[in-house]
């Protein structure tokens, strides 16, 4: 999970924080002014006290511009972490759905070497199913990995329309398991490198 440091906080002087500093040297300057004069002449105390109150109301004006820039960093920084969070809980949520496809694909593998044919179309669908999930829930996935999702779900259907030919006596021989789960495992390999590259992503916005 993403946290918010110090070196976050320290963003580019904003146009606020410039013009308070600019304030604070004009109302130093008003200052030293102010001592200057009542030096010179302290016969004109009035102006004096005219100039002081001008000086501190610029020191002051100051002071609330630099608090609104360090509430507005703070504010940017906040809303930074939160977009962080969220986005992590959306890959947390892909990377479940791919280990339980990844899963899935292994129980597939088990099948066909104990050729239990009749029962792997749901499995077939279980993964498909995960992996259309995984596409709608990461959108801003990469085009390759993308197409590693898309040529395996392409595989998995193909592999259940032979099996379904070959169980309806369709004049085709038994699957190949040596070649049928060639396939799986290079769909695992696929799985595994989608996987890898989300959670590289983790604590990113």
């Amino acid at each position: 999970m993403h946290h918010v440091t110090k070196t976050e906080l320290r963003e580019p002087i904003s146009s606020w924080a410039m013009a308070g500093i600019a304030a604070v040297i004009v109302g130093i300057a008003v200052l030293l002014a102010v001592i200057f004069v009542g030096l010179i002449t302290k016969s004109h105390a009035d102006s004096v006290a005219s100039v002081s109150g001008v000086a501190i109301t610029v020191l002051g004006f100051a002071i609330t511009l630099i608090q609104l820039h360090r509430t507005e960093t703070a504010a940017s920084a906040a809303n930074k972490a939160v977009g962080t969070v969220r986005a992590d809980l959306g890959r947390y949520d892909t990377l479940t759905e791919l280990t339980k496809a990844a899963s899935t694909l292994q129980t597939v593998s088990e099948m066909h070497r104990d050729k239990k044919w009749a029962q792997l179309h749901e499995r077939y669908s279980d993964v498909k199913r995960s992996l259309a999930t995984v596409k709608a829930m990461h959108a801003t996935m990469k085009a390759e990995h993308a197409g590693f999702l898309d040529s395996t779900a392409a595989e998995l259907t193909e592999m259940d329309n032979y099996v379904e030919k070959f169980l309806n006596g369709q004049g085709v021989p038994e699957p190949d398991i040596a070649s049928f789960n060639k396939s799986i495992y290079h769909q695992l390999d696929w799985l595994n490198e989608v996987s890898a590259d989300i959670r590289s992503q983790v604590g990113m916005k």
